[in-house]
């Protein structure tokens, strides 16, 4: 009897003891840190800098690394720089780049105590008009166009629908940063050269200009006005050979041009027989130069005055180069 009543009392302490022990796969296992599920999309970086105002942001919180979205906004950058969130109200992102603004957004959740784990994903679906470049002059379709990525001049005029038919040889590139003069670019076969072709940042301006016009008036078939083309060269002869060539009445020695300079408008006798006849070297023209071809017949024509030629001629309609 007392050998039975030691066991019962050797088995008691040995239960107790295993009782007192922890063994390794019962200990807890530490908190997962909160990180967003493989299977969501990567966020999608600014090409171009921090957030902007205007910018559109889908918003996605996560609570637990294998849970859905706890919720998933579409927001718009205010004015202000702010946009609002469920619960947590108006916090301020623009001028954050986009993994910032995923950090501050998540911290305010956690610092005011609405979730105990969160991670916030922000994706940009449109851009605003600070990651915009504006395009303008003579393309086929001016305006605003976002930058949703890497941009270089030939894009950006591209996106506008290319040049019309009246865009000259320059394009002027005004940059949105002010730290630079705005640059001023001969651009000729589609800007296709490295130099001609530079990179845009966001807010930049692009402005075609628009090619040179010569008038032709008087004594010619077809008097108006006449687009260089791009290279800018265009003399005499070619001029009137727009123009349909002189009358049968035309005063080929009396004919004048007229050029606008720094110091006014300059009136220069053109020997146009000499020139047709290659006695005379034909001269290239100048944007906005003007040549008037009085008639024989009426020899008051030739002394008409700048003033009255350079009004006829600017009233006249404008032709296409070819």
């Amino acid at each position: 009897m007392n050998r039975e009543l030691l066991t019962i009392i050797m088995l008691g302490l040995t239960l107790a003891t295993c009782a007192g022990q922890t063994t390794p796969t019962q200990q807890a296992a530490p908190a997962a840190s909160p990180t967003v599920p493989a299977s969501q999309p990567a966020p999608v970086a600014l090409s171009n800098g921090p957030i902007g105002v205007g910018d559109l942001i889908e918003v996605d919180l996560f609570t637990s690394p294998a849970a859905q979205a706890e919720f998933t906004e579409k927001v718009r950058v205010a004015s202000n720089g702010t946009i609002q969130l469920p619960m947590l109200g108006s916090i301020a992102i623009a001028g954050q780049p986009l993994e910032d603004a995923e950090s501050s957004i998540t911290k305010s959740y956690l610092d005011h105590g609405i979730y105990k784990q969160a991670h916030v994903n922000l994706v940009v679906l449109e851009y605003g008009v600070q990651h915009s470049i504006s395009v303008s002059g003579e393309v086929q379709k001016p305006g605003v166009y976002p930058m949703n990525g890497p941009m270089r001049l030939v894009d950006a005029i591209a996106v506008a629908g290319g040049t019309t038919s009246r865009a000259g040889q320059h394009v002027v590139i005004e940059h949105a940063d002010g730290a630079e003069k705005p640059q001023i670019l001969q651009v000729q076969n589609g800007a296709s050269a490295p130099g001609q072709n530079p990179s845009l940042s966001a807010g930049d301006k692009v402005i075609v200009e628009r090619a040179g016009i010569v008038y032709v008036v008087g004594d010619v078939n077809k008097p108006g006005g006449y687009v260089m083309d791009n290279t800018g060269n265009l003399s005499v002869l070619q001029a009137l050979a727009l123009a349909g060539g002189t009358t049968g009445t035309a005063s080929l020695n009396s004919a004048k041009l007229i050029r606008t300079t720094p110091q006014g408008r300059e009136e220069t006798p053109l020997m146009l027989k000499k020139i047709l006849t290659s006695q005379l070297k034909d001269p290239y023209l100048q944007a906005d130069d003007i040549i008037f071809v009085p008639t024989s017949v009426a020899k008051s024509a030739s002394k008409r005055t700048i003033d009255a030629i350079v009004q006829t001629a600017t009233g006249m309609a404008i032709y296409g180069r070819y």
